[in-house]
């Protein structure tokens, strides 16, 4: 063997520019997931086009992926055949294959060129051998091949003479013109002649194609006689043989036609293969390399075998080149290659990618093999040799080809051809029969592989699953050249022969995607292939893809992202000086389709933080004017322009805002939103108001969002500043509280940030409205706002002034509350104004000063009180302590000027006793809230020292110095806790029959004040006053209460005594209010023993005070008396207190100077004309004056003022009598709280301070004959009474205050979270006093008097015989009352308020007092989990089974009791849900918990209720039998309804069965049909219940229906015929109830029956289109809905018409409404009819007038049938009746 040469054969190089391509192929995959992303994403708000279009990009996105893996590493070979001609003579042998099956398709003078071209290659002739396979069998062929290798002896020597590169002739002689050979002379001769042999050739191939004359060897063709294309033995020709084995010859030339047979599979292409390229060739001359071409791929590169064989020979290991791939090139393609014949891009990109992988795949054509490859086996695979059975099996029985093959895989490969191929013609004639094939490997394991028609790819697999490696050779000129199919039809039929091979590769054995687990073939080759194999079924998403354009024109929709879609990407990246030009391009480009996706993308992604540059901002400054140039602007003005001219934006965003439902998804954005809403347009601003306020209580609109608004962009809100004004004015005027908050901010922000005058005038003129606007609420917020802008910005008010002066024109109707805020505006401004130099600000002050002189030097009390409040508040302003301001040197100083005031303002109130009672009080108010300067508090308290000399006396050893009489009345010393060392008294006695009697009215103020003054001057001690709290009261004597010394007394003494005792209750709870101050915590400063002291007679005073109490109610029982008010009025809760129902009229309060200073007071008149005053009514507005008023203002007596004005001898005579008549039946004088002679005077009262409540903790073991508990009961009943008074005046905004609801200044001044810190402590005493009343209760014993003796005398009472205490009635109320304190205000109205949500403890605090005595295990073991101790659920449960004992307990001696027990689970119940909704930010799983306990407790309420109605009542137990119970009774059959099971059920069984036995009007004992609690009584307490519950259930039937209609049409039929099966429990249960007006003549019966049969009727017919929709498929069902519901209809008509005619207006007043209700449900039927019934048929007509029992009245009685056309009145006839049917017609009369 030649030498190995050190220069190399070929070199491998990685394409150019490859990272390059990486990064554009790795952005087209990201770009494409980004789309598939975003289809992702949008996907449930498109439709099918959008489905289909996501489908086929993440198909395209996976072949890209697949593209992406094959084209990352792509290689190139470069070859140097120079290096290899120096060892010619080592060049292996080469067999090269022409296959042709068609002389038609394929014409022969095309398979010679091809021939000639590889004859013509520069290679040794006698290395090569040419071998054409002739599928067809053709003798033309042959024919055409012979004269071929004619001329080919002339054509390979002149082109290797004259190295002509394109040596196909018709190529090479297609040219215009000579091509230029340099130095070569008579070329030109030897083109000619070359050329004229050509043609001559072509002549004689085409006659020989017409005339089929294959010329004078005619014998040599014998053999193609009589045979058939598909059915002939093999043929084996050799055309030409290099017999000399010489380069200059040519190589050998051998024809080859296969053996076919129709019963054997011939396998095409490859089969053709398999016989010529291996075994004939094996057997032939069995060259190591092959060449295979197709017959119309010409040779283009001469040199083309000796670049393959650079690479076939150059490898270091055969394993890395089993075959040599050449690219497909055509010549003569269309232009712009329309179908794609050229195949440019597979084999210069994607083939290119293999190439660097595992080689490229085998084409069918231009490539060489090497024959080990071809024969399968592995590279470098050990073949046992002498195992000649292998060998026969795997190829075949042949001699011959074994040896080649065994030549092939064991031997040198350098064998030369044999001498003679001629002779062994006969062997390769064996090899190529149909039948040699049988049971071999061959298309499984050797050659190439059968199962499908593109044999080529599936053959290059296998060589690569076998581990052998591929090279793509693409030299210079191209290797070789073939035709493209001419035209589309031969296009397509080719690519479906491709696409149907290829799809025969995925889906067979040899699949690439089980070859890449299972063989040897690499991964990323395996997905080459498996791109290469899925190319024909990439034409079905592409065909998808490309006709979705079509089908979106055709339906009007989209596949595609419209530019809206590439615009609202663009929001969060484009710059911020683009953005209003992209915000209008979208918003004036909305549509219904897409105006949603707009604003949620703009909400989402638009954000208003940042803060204009204040730089910036004045760089813009032009000739004065500030221009806003910001990006804010620029996009609220870009919103603001496309708002608009879109309606449709507007709407949108409404509905986008009010469907978001948690805070958090809200931002800054939303504010902008609305207030260019509200800006833009008048006709929607009524909308926006209340989507604005319905955010704000939500807690979706926060303070801070208004803030990041406003602060620092006020240049940006500048111009918006308007509307936003309007919406704080809105919501300063809306009832809800949270509401009004917000517009309070909002005010105070605006004022603030916007600082020129214009804005700040609009700000305050908008308030001034609010003020004058008379709500109670919004005027109370709109002086808050004031008072706020006072304290911080008095300075800037001052020139503002003329624009807040409009208040004072409102003063006549402001309350207490707001005159203090008022005045707290002007006093703060005023102040200011005295130290400035101003004259302006200078006139403030003075105005004021003189407005409210004038005002408190008014003799009408309400222009006096509004002065005190004036006066004080200036005082309280210029007194303060911390005020440093200095006023002018020409002016008093402050101090002075407060001094001044307060001495105008005494001297004013020293006319009317209550302005000077209100006076006290003001001036108390503001000791305890301000720290006033020293001088100030010297002069209070110098004028409180006059306290002694006025109300009190000395004493001798505890007793009087000497007895006088009073207007007729002995005195007595009563209540002396201090006995004989006590050195005063009080003289109530002395004052209340002398003139002077005025001056006791303000005794508890003056009081008040001077514990104020004694507090504040001695830290907060009261040691220096603290003899008035065990000194005795001067009272008439205690012998007049006895019947004969009662009756011997006149009018007015009778009048002096109630005084009297009425002036000592009051002094006894200013004593109470004063020194529970010094045991409540409040001042910490006594020592222990003095508290205890301090404690024990505070016990003893509540006893007085009780005691006192009880004799008051009694003796003004006895004798009416109007007793004098001991404090002015405060206003609460949008009212006064006279104008409630339960106190005493105006008559009373008109006279009560009068009747207070019947026989001392002077001033008459003008205390009379002063309580003529009017007063705002219950809404916080001042009403206009009725007619009474006008009368009594004119003097005009009316007749309720007359009977209260007779002479003092009428009333005393008339008293007489009636005391007479009272003392004659020996009535004891109870204890027995609430007495009901105060109640209606009870607001006259003082108050009782919250400190009071203080004394329900005390606990001390008093000496007693017994352990009676129940003796201490009236105490504890008196203070919690009043506590549930106080709890009236903190109710729920917007409820009215009862008749128990003390308003004082004490209490204005108090806020929620004070007053619930103060009564926490209490929880524990309630339940214990409720455990104590309960107990005594239960058992049912007397009271043991001489336990309640020995504790009053211990309090010092006067021992009266006929005073004792009530047990029952005291153990009731205190029952009575804390239940109902714990259920209605705790549970229902205090939780509503916020101090209280925000103090959740308070609740937690109430039910943990509330607990049952016994574990809580047992009771809640239904419960499951059982809630954890100390959980807020565990204490609801512990609570309702502690009210739930309590209820059966109370079975058993009291209906009332039990009733109210239930009321109190009620009410703990209903408030579960309420608490859960305030737990705003808490756990969620607190929700699930009350969720488990909340259907346990629901069924403990139902059964509860169920226990009463069913407990059979004793007469002892009903208190006074069922009278006046019919509202209790309405309350628990509501409960039973409404928590039971099914109310629907319940309701049927009531209705139709139970109630209709019963009579309204008699009842045996016996029968109580299952409820003892349904009888005469009751009856229609039931009936009104059943009728309300049952309106209840069918308005959530139809809200449900409705609801589920517009979610779900069409839903399932089931649910429908539930629903209508509901409905017909209605109806039924309504009819039965109707009809029951023909059995019971009650007029209150009949009237409930119009009524809410109009109400059913009304609610039925908004489910009419529910009915209408589902008719066709349940009209049966239906018709009978209607037709039971018209014997309702039918029966409310003759009431109705009876009503009319009997003339009974309970009943007439519901009849227009009920009318208008069946006409609407008459023509609904029949419309329901017309519209949805085919062939149903219905008649109409007029029913006849009759009554009740179905005669006909005498109307419509007719004497003649001739009278029957008479029209009758609409109104006194039945609507028509509505008869179906579904197959004819019937009438009914």
């Amino acid at each position: 063997m030649a030498k190995p040469l050190s220069l190399p054969l070929y070199e491998r190089v990685s394409c150019k520019g490859i990272m390059i391509r990486r990064t554009l192929d790795v952005t087209v995959f990201c770009l494409l997931l980004s789309l598939l992303a975003y289809r992702l994403r949008s996907l449930s708000n498109q439709g099918f086009t959008w489905l289909l279009a996501f489908l086929c990009e993440s198909w395209f996105a996976f072949l890209w992926l697949l593209n992406l893996s094959t084209r990352w590493n792509p290689v190139e070979y470069k070859t140097y055949p120079e290096n290899l001609l120096p060892r010619s003579l080592g060049l292996p042998p080469i067999d090269m294959f022409v296959t042709t099956a068609d002389p038609v398709l394929e014409p022969p003078l095309v398979t010679v060129n091809t021939v000639l071209s590889l004859l013509a290659v520069d290679y040794p002739a006698e290395k090569l051998a040419c071998y054409v396979s002739d599928d067809g069998c053709s003798p033309l062929t042959f024919y055409s091949l012979v004269e071929a290798s004619k001329f080919a002896k002339l054509w390979v020597p002149f082109c290797k003479k004259y190295s002509i590169q394109i040596r196909a002739p018709f190529q090479y002689f297609s040219a215009k013109s000579l091509p230029p050979v340099d130095g070569l002379s008579g070329f030109e001769l030897e083109w000619k002649k070359m050329k004229d042999e050509y043609e001559h050739l072509c002549r004689k191939i085409e006659d020989a194609v017409h005339k089929l004359m294959l010329g004078p060897h005619s014998t040599e063709y014998a053999v193609f006689k009589n045979i058939e294309r598909d059915n002939h033995p093999s043929i084996v020709k050799v055309i030409f043989e290099n017999k000399e084995d010489h380069s200059s010859c040519l190589p050998h030339l051998v024809y080859v036609s296969r053996e076919k047979r129709p019963n054997h599979p011939h396998h095409f292409k490859a089969g053709a293969m398999n016989v010529l390229q291996t075994r004939v060739s094996g057997v032939m001359t069995n060259a190591p390399f092959m060449l295979n071409v197709d017959c119309d791929m010409f040779a283009s590169n001469p040199k083309i075998i000796l670049h393959a064989v650079c690479l076939l020979v150059g490898v270091d290991d055969e394993q890395e080149c089993a075959f040599v791939q050449c690219p497909q090139i055509f010549y003569d393609a269309l232009k712009d290659d329309p179908f794609g014949n050229r195949m440019t891009v597979p084999f210069t990109i994607f083939v290119g990618g293999m190439a660097g992988i595992q080689g490229p795949p085998y084409a069918g054509t231009g490539c060489f093999h090497r024959r080990k490859a071809i024969y399968g086996l592995p590279p470098n695979h050990d073949f046992d040799i002498k195992d000649c059975k292998i060998l026969e099996e795997r190829f075949g029985k042949s001699t011959e080809f074994s040896e080649s093959v065994a030549e092939i895989l064991f031997g040198s490969g350098e064998k030369h051809f044999p001498c003679d191929i001629s002779s062994i013609t006969g062997s390769a004639c064996r090899v190529a029969n149909c039948s040699y094939e049988n049971n071999t490997c061959w298309g499984i394991e050797v050659g190439l592989t059968y199962g499908s028609v593109t044999e080529d790819v599936l053959t290059g697999l296998r060589i690569h699953t076998m581990g052998w490696k591929s090279v793509l050779l693409m030299p210079s000129p191209p290797a070789f050249m073939g035709c493209a199919p001419p035209g589309g039809p031969v296009s397509m039929t080719q690519m479906k022969r491709w696409g149907t091979g290829l799809l025969e590769v995925l889906f067979s054995k040899h699949s690439p995607i089980l070859s890449a687990f299972s063989t040897k073939l690499h991964f990323r080759q395996a997905l080459a292939y498996l791109q290469i194999v899925m190319w024909a079924s990439r034409s079905i998403p592409q065909f998808c893809y490309n006709m979705l354009s079509a089908y979106c024109i055709t339906t009007n929709s989209q596949f595609l992202p419209k530019v809206i879609t590439i615009a609202l990407s663009c929001i969060r990246t484009i710059d911020a000086e683009q953005m209003p030009c992209l915000l209008r391009f979208l918003l004036l480009s909305a549509t219904q389709v897409n105006v949603r996706r707009i604003i949620s993308q703009i909400r989402e992604h638009l954000k208003f933080l940042s803060v204009p540059n204040t730089h910036t901002l004045q760089k813009n400054k032009l000739k004065g004017k500030l221009l806003v140039d910001n990006t804010e602007a620029s996009i609220l003005d870009a919103l603001r322009s496309s708002l608009q001219f879109k309606s449709i934006l507007c709407q949108e965003i409404l509905k986008e805002l009010n469907g978001l439902e948690k805070p958090r998804d809200h931002k800054i954005i939303d504010i902008w939103l609305l207030v260019l809403l509200y800006t833009n347009g008048e006709s929607m601003r009524k909308s926006i108001e209340k989507v604005f306020k319905k955010k704000v209580i939500e807690g979706c609109i926060q303070e801070v969002m208004l803030d990041q608004c406003i602060y620092g962009n006020k240049e940006l809100a500048k111009e918006y500043f308007l509307s936003l004004l309007s919406l704080s004015e809105y919501l300063l005027a809306c009832k809800e509280q949270k509401a009004r908050d917000f517009g309070i901010y909002m005010y105070t922000l605006l004022f603030e940030e916007f600082a020129d005058t214009y804005s700040r005038q609009e700000v305050l003129g908008a308030l001034v409205t609010h003020v004058g606007s008379g709500v109670k609420s919004e005027v109370s917020s709109a002086l808050q706002v004031m008072a706020s802008l006072a304290t911080k910005h008095a300075q800037e008010l001052i020139p503002l002034s003329s624009h807040i002066n409009g208040i004072l024109d409102y003063l006549e109707g402001l309350t207490v509350e707001n005159l203090h805020k008022v005045y707290e505006v002007f006093s703060h401004m005023a102040l200011l104004a005295r130290s400035s130099s101003d004259c302006f600000g200078s006139s403030i002050a003075n105005e004021l000063l003189i407005i409210v002189q004038k005002q408190v030097s008014h003799p009408d009390l309400k222009y006096k009180k509004m002065g005190l409040i004036g006066i004080l508040k200036i005082v309280s302003c210029l007194g303060d302590a911390s005020n440093v301001t200095l006023s002018s040197p020409f002016q008093k100083s402050n101090t002075e000027e407060a001094l001044e005031l307060l001495e105008t303002s005494l001297e004013s109130c020293k006319q009317l006793c209550l302005s000077l009672i209100f006076f006290y009080d003001e001036l108390t108010a503001i000791l305890e809230s301000r720290t006033l300067h020293t001088v100030i508090v010297d002069w209070i308290g110098k004028h409180v020292g006059e306290f002694e000399s006025i109300f009190l006396s000395d004493l001798d050893g505890g007793q009087l110095p000497s007895r006088n009489s009073y207007c007729g009345l002995e005195g007595e010393l009563w209540m002396n806790l201090d006995g004989e060392i006590s050195p005063i008294c009080l003289n109530i006695l002395p004052l209340a029959s002398s003139s002077q009697s005025a001056c006791l009215q303000f005794l508890p103020a003056n009081f008040h004040l001077l514990s104020a003054v004694e507090r504040l001057t001695n830290q907060g001690s009261l040691g220096g006053i603290d003899a008035l709290l065990g000194c005795p009261l001067l009272l008439p004597s205690s012998k007049y209460y006895s019947e004969a010394e009662w009756l011997s007394l006149t009018g007015k003494q009778k009048q002096i005594i109630s005084l009297c005792l009425y002036y000592a209750v009051n002094w006894l709870r200013e004593l109470l209010n004063a020194f529970c101050t010094q045991v409540a915590g409040r001042f910490e400063f006594t020592s222990q023993s003095t508290k205890e002291d301090i404690t024990l007679k505070l016990l003893k005073r509540l006893r007085n005070l009780v005691f006192l109490e009880s004799l008051l109610n009694h003796s003004i029982r006895m004798c009416p008396v109007v007793l004098p008010q001991l404090h002015l009025q405060v206003e609460h809760c949008g009212s006064t207190l006279i104008n409630q129902p339960n106190h005493v009229g105006n008559m009373e309060k008109k006279n009560e100077p009068k009747m207070t200073h019947e026989c001392t007071s002077p001033n008459k008149r003008k205390h009379k004309k002063i309580a003529k005053t009017s007063t705002p009514g219950t809404d916080g507005k001042l009403h206009q004056p009725t007619l009474m008023d006008v009368l009594r203002k004119a003097g005009v007596e009316t007749s309720q003022e007359m009977t209260n004005e007779v002479s003092s001898k009428e009333r005393t005579s008339a008293s007489v009598d009636r005391q007479s008549h009272v003392f004659n039946e020996s009535v004891l004088i109870e204890v027995s709280p609430p007495a009901q002679a105060l109640e209606s005077q009870k607001f006259r009262f003082r108050p009782l301070l919250l400190e009071c409540f203080s004394i329900l903790t005390f606990s001390k073991n008093h000496d007693s004959c017994c352990s009676d508990p129940v003796a201490e009961l009236p105490l504890y009943l008196y203070l919690i009474h009043d506590l549930h008074c106080k709890l009236d005046y903190f109710a729920a905004p917007g409820k009215q205050c009862s008749s128990r609801s003390l308003s004082s200044v004490a209490f204005t001044r108090m806020t929620l979270d004070e007053f619930l810190s103060k009564i926490r402590p209490l929880f524990p005493s309630l339940k214990r006093n409720l455990d104590i009343a309960f107990c005594s209760l239960k058992e049912g014993n007397e009271t043991c008097q001489e336990h309640w003796n020995i504790q009053s005398a211990a309090a010092h009472n006067p021992d009266i015989i006929n005073l004792v205490p009530s047990k029952s009635s005291i153990s009731t109320m205190v029952y009575k009352e804390v239940l109902h304190s714990f259920s209605k205000f705790f549970l229902e109205q205090m939780l509503n308020l916020p101090e209280v949500q925000r103090n959740k403890s308070v609740l937690s605090d109430l039910l943990e007092a509330f607990q049952p005595n016994e574990t809580l295990d047992a009771g809640a073991s239904d419960v499951q989990p059982c809630p954890s101790p100390g959980t807020i659920e565990y204490s609801y449960l512990g609570a309702c089974s502690f009210v739930e004992s309590i209820l059966h307990a109370a079975c058993s001696f009291s209906f009332i009791l039990a009733s109210e027990a239930l009321f109190t689970l009620e009410s703990a119940v209903t408030s579960v849900l309420n608490v859960v909704d305030k737990l705003e930010g808490d756990d969620v799983n607190i929700q699930s918990r009350f969720n488990q306990i909340l259907p346990f407790l629901r069924g403990k309420l139902g059964s509860s209720a169920q226990k009463l109605l069913k407990h059979k009542w004793d007469d002892e137990n009903l208190e006074n039998g069922w009278k006046n119970k019919g509202e209790i009774v309405q309350k628990i059959l509501r409960i039973h309804l409404e928590y039971t099971e099914s109310t629907a059920d319940l309701l049927d069984e009531l209705a139709c069965t139970i109630l209709p036995q019963v009579s309204c009007t008699t009842m045996a004992e016996d029968e109580d049909y299952g409820y003892p609690t349904l009888c005469s009584a009751t009856f229609l307490s039931w009936y009104h219940v059943l009728f309300e519950v049952n309106l209840t259930v069918l308005d959530k039937l139809v809200k449900e229906v409705v609801h589920l209609e517009k979610c779900r049409p069409g839903f399932q039929p089931e649910n429908v015929h539930t629903h209508l099966i509901k409905m017909q429990k209605n109806v039924n249960v309504v009819v039965a109830l109707v009809n029951m007006c023909r059995t019971y003549d009650k007029v209150t019966l009949h009237a409930m029956a119009v009524k809410y049969g109009g109400k059913f009727i009304d609610s039925f017919l908004k489910a009419f289109d529910f009915l209408q929709v589902h008719f066709q498929m349940h009209n049966e069902v239906i018709i009978l809905l209607v037709k039971e519901l018209q014997k309702a209809t039918r029966t409310i008509q003759t009431l109705c018409s009876e009503a009319k005619g009997l003339k009974q207006t309970a009943i007439t007043g519901k009849i227009p409404a009920t009318k208008r209700s069946l006409e609407r449900f008459l023509f609904r039927v029949k419309a329901l009819l017309h519209t949805t019934s085919s062939g149903c048929t219905f008649w109409m007509g007029n029913l006849k007038h009759k009554d009740l029992r179905g005669q006909v009245v005498s109307s419509q009685a007719y004497v003649d049938d001739r009278n029957d056309s008479i029209d009758q009145d609409p109104e006194d006839v039945d609507p028509p009746v509505i008869v179906a049917t579904a197959s004819g017609n019937s009438e009914t009369d």
